[in-house]
């Protein structure tokens, strides 16, 4: 049934009527099941879960934030549990509770208070770490940086107090406490991989229409010095963001995003021969698009 409505949905709207036809009383069940079995799906799945429970929230007709925040409990009271089996669970936690962190549907205050069990196992730094890089990657530092002073949480909510340091200290998440979300930036430019995460939160960029200087924000704060693996990437986002769904381009919107491909090649040989490198992979990758 879970699986049913994830894969099924192409808008929200229709996911509310299922949730609705389910009990009151027995929907915080509900959200434990569905959490619990998008542990094992694919991201795509996980992405389309946080959908849908962001707008049933809001829709307090369909989900109570307390319902919720039950079922919410319930499913992280098992995490420690589910990891023996789910290795890469606290990778894949960001990318369904994420979302409603970014909607202001939960705080990170809020998680930590409904994780008890779990940092009880001393897991919550791994909860925390995996989360803090989500909210980063999809923001930036000075947005975690504004979201974690407006939460009024502390790294004790997650943590033993003898591990904050250490702790602090190898995630670089020093700016959280100096305020100084630069230096997290510069130390952490060159650790940022160029792999489809970062293809992922570019064409977000590009697709949403978001202006050039909010993509130069992003690509200045997250990549740091631009590469021949950077460009080939840019090359593919840009133009992935200008095909048609039978796989045409759509030449007067490739000549515009063109712009920001100048920008970043600059006329440079080594880089005008990796977006070509880029297409021509891109290319064989659709077997060969008119």
């Amino acid at each position: 049934m879970v699986m049913e409505v994830v894969e099924g949905y192409t808008k929200v709207d229709q996911c509310m009527d299922d949730i609705e036809k389910v009990p009151e009383e027995h929907r915080h069940l509900g959200i434990r099941e569905i959490y619990d079995a998008m542990l094992e799906q694919k991201k795509k799945h996980r992405m389309a879960t946080a959908d849908i429970l962001v707008h049933a929230v809001r829709n307090s007709r369909a989900l109570s934030i307390d319902t919720y925040l039950h079922g919410l409990r319930l499913h992280m009271d098992g995490i420690d549990e589910i990891a023996i089996d789910v290795p890469m669970i606290f990778e894949f936690i960001p990318e369904y509770l994420g979302p409603m962190i970014l909607a202001k549907i939960i705080t990170l205050k809020t998680l930590a208070m409904v994780s008890e069990n779990l940092i009880k196992a001393n897991l919550g730094g791994n909860l925390l770490q995996h989360l803090l890089r989500y909210l980063i990657f999809k923001r930036d530092a000075a947005y975690v940086l504004d979201l974690w002073e407006k939460s009024q949480v502390k790294w004790t909510d997650f943590m033993s107090p003898s591990k904050v340091d250490e702790f602090i200290a190898i995630n670089n998440f020093n700016f959280l406490i100096n305020k100084d979300f630069t230096t997290y930036q510069s130390t952490s430019s060159t650790t940022v991989p160029l792999d489809r995460c970062v293809h992922e939160r570019l064409k977000e960029l590009i697709v949403s229409n978001s202006s050039y200087d909010t993509i130069e924000e992003w690509i200045a704060a997250n990549i740091g010095t631009i590469d021949k693996n950077f460009i080939r990437i840019l090359t593919t986002v840009v133009i992935e963001s200008c095909l048609y769904p039978n796989y045409k381009v759509n030449g007067p919107l490739l000549e515009q995003q063109c712009r920001l491909l100048t920008r970043y090649i600059e006329n440079t040989e080594e880089f005008e021969m990796q977006c070509l490198f880029a297409i021509q992979k891109l290319i064989f990758k659709l077997e060969h698009p008119s």
